[in-house]
């Protein structure tokens, strides 16, 4: 089954306030409760692109951001996190744990929110495990500002350095497009 090609809006930028997992965390969070799009247009959360977000705070320090999207035919969320103190979440092979670092992952079939260092997130479903994302206190590098673009489907979080240079990372759900002769009869999942 082929999807529709996705089309992402920019939601815009915010200032990183810290080198931190939080300081990164707490930006994207606040351009996730934006009510107005990049160009100015109107953004209603749980409508069109606009994902709802929901954060975790641990004593009041955010460690984590989640998402469920617009349209998702499997249930599926995003999620970035991270930790200055030690954890131990699921990494996917070959990424290790590391303090300092936001960890992004997208789960199927996704339950409510469990914890976001709990083999399963969600409680229940599907979790790829952790990817590193970016490392917030890099020695060479400054990430001075974060930028949101999402579509209904997919959400792509760009941080960019103090000299212009950018991270991408992107979360979606991918398009296998149609069984084939080809493709000697490999499918995707039905749904």
């Amino acid at each position: 089954m082929s999807q529709s090609p996705e089309k992402f809006r920019l939601v815009g930028s915010a200032n990183i306030g810290a080198a931190t997992v939080a300081g990164h965390l707490d930006a994207l969070w606040s351009l996730t409760q934006s009510s107005t799009y990049y160009d100015g247009g109107s953004r209603t959360i749980g409508a069109g692109y606009a994902a709802t977000w929901s954060r975790y705070q641990s004593g009041g320090v955010t460690e984590a951001l989640y998402a469920t999207p617009v349209t998702s035919t499997l249930t599926h969320r995003w999620i970035l996190a991270g930790s200055a103190s030690s954890k131990s979440p699921s990494m996917a092979s070959p990424d290790t744990w590391s303090t300092a670092m936001v960890l992004s992952g997208i789960a199927k079939n996704a339950g409510s929110f469990n914890a976001w260092d709990a083999a399963s997130p969600f409680t229940s479903g599907s979790f790829s495990g952790y990817w590193r994302a970016c490392n917030c206190a890099h020695g060479s590098v400054t990430y001075t500002k974060i930028w949101l673009y999402e579509s209904s489907q997919g959400v792509v979080v760009r941080w960019e350095t103090s000299t212009g240079g950018f991270l991408d990372v992107i979360l979606t759900i991918g398009d296998p497009r149609p069984s084939s002769s080809s493709m000697r009869g490999v499918t995707c999942e039905s749904d």
